[in-house]
């Protein structure tokens, strides 16, 4: 019986080490399954990567980000596909994206050394931003200089072993100080050149009032008939001179070192201008004084033209001008005929005013008349009974004469 008991023991002891060594092989089986794809997926992620960089080297960089790209969804915690996709943008010239991804890697990253390269590199890379608007916008760059010193610092900071950094700060402050002298030059040539159009517009203004002061007296000499040959040879001369003036501002104006759209529209206006001054010219030394003012009055016009060119107005702005001035004349207009309406009814009013009175007057004196008239009649009927009484008792009376009693 003892015999039987250690055998079956032995036998147990046999089958549950079996069932041991089953359990513990199904386990390894079942981790392993699971740890294989993580594997794979790594391996993956790594060997995308590498294609990355085997196109970036290449000079590939569309290529290289589609890998980098690819590696992103298999490794997205990974800072160091986050800084190659911001190396593949920074080729590209696209920066704006380049900062992007530079930004991930330092969020997703612990390593310094990779942190001061990521810094590094949004340096660089809003410095090359900062080139492309220096001409445009040099005071943008300015601003977009100094953030690159800032990054460049801030990887100093990570890494004092990393000398390019430094290097690229001083490289910045010497830009930084070209563009402040270009921007201070540009500074002074636009106050050279509105200090010249200022002039010029004051002198246009100038010849604008002489020339309708010849336009007028031109005119004033045609409506009264008379034409004086001196007076005329005068006056043509007056206008020789303010078309010499007028030659004399076009030649500024084309020989102008700041020259602009303004200035050549202006200029235009001018030169046609002086060819109305000329023919004004000929006109009155022809004692043609009606048709000189009309030339002298479209030359005041183009004069004008030139000053409103200058002044930055365009077609419609001069348009506006001047349907604004006739509108500015039509309500003169309307408000001097509606004083003199207002003047005429308060004459109409005052004059029925006045008959109002008169004929108040007059009511007042009839009135005065009647009641005049009916105190004299009754006074004068009281004396004649008066009278009456004072005859009876005469006629009645004996020795004394009664004494006439007022009340």
């Amino acid at each position: 019986m003892a015999i039987i008991s250690e055998h079956r023991r032995s036998y147990i002891k046999h089958r549950m080490k079996k069932r041991l060594n089953l359990s513990i092989y199904r386990i390894a089986l079942l981790l392993l399954f699971l740890i294989i794809p993580s594997i794979a997926t790594a391996e993956s992620g790594r060997s995308l990567v590498g294609k990355g960089n085997t196109a970036y080297g290449e000079g590939q960089y569309d290529q290289a980000l589609d890998y980098y790209d690819q590696a992103v969804e298999k490794l997205p915690d990974s800072p160091h596909v986050q800084y190659d996709r911001g190396n593949a943008y920074y080729k590209k010239g696209e920066y704006e994206e380049a900062l992007k991804a530079y930004e991930q890697a330092i969020l997703k990253g612990k390593d310094p050394q990779l942190l001061s390269k990521s810094k590094l590199n949004m340096g660089n890379t809003v410095f090359k931003d900062a080139e492309k608007v220096q001409e445009a916008d040099p005071e943008t760059a300015l601003q977009s200089f100094q953030t690159s010193i800032g990054h460049f610092r801030a990887a100093m900071e990570l890494d004092p072993l990393l000398t390019e950094a430094a290097k690229n700060i001083e490289v910045t402050k010497r830009r930084m100080q070209l563009v402040r002298k270009e921007l201070q030059k540009k500074q002074e040539q636009q106050k050279a050149s509105e200090k010249e159009k200022q002039e010029m517009k004051e002198d246009l203004q100038e010849m604008i009032n002489q020339q309708q002061q010849l336009a007028n007296k031109s005119k004033e000499s045609s409506e009264q008939g008379e034409s004086d040959q001196g007076e005329m040879e005068e006056q043509a001369a007056k206008q020789q001179d303010l078309q010499e003036k007028s030659k004399e501002m076009a030649h500024q104006m084309d020989g102008s070192q700041h020259s602009s759209d303004e200035l050549e529209d202006a200029k235009e206006a001018i030169d046609q201008s002086i060819e109305k001054q000329e023919q004004a010219s000929d006109d009155l030394r022809n004692q043609k004084p009606g048709e000189a003012s009309e030339k002298q009055q479209q030359s005041a016009e183009k004069l004008q033209e030139a000053l409103d060119k200058l002044e930055g107005k365009d077609q419609e702005d001069q348009e506006s001008d001047q349907e604004q001035g006739d509108e500015q004349e039509q309500q003169d207009g309307k408000e001097s005929q509606q004083e003199k309406d207002d003047q005429n009814s308060g004459q109409k009013k005052n004059a029925k005013a006045k008959a109002g009175e008169h004929k108040e007057n007059d009511g007042q004196k009839s009135d005065e008349s009647q009641v005049q008239a009916a105190n004299q009649t009754a006074a004068d009927l009281l004396n004649e009974e008066k009278m009456n009484k004072i005859e009876r008792q005469k006629m009645n009376a004996g020795s004394y004469e009664a004494v006439d009693k007022d009340w």
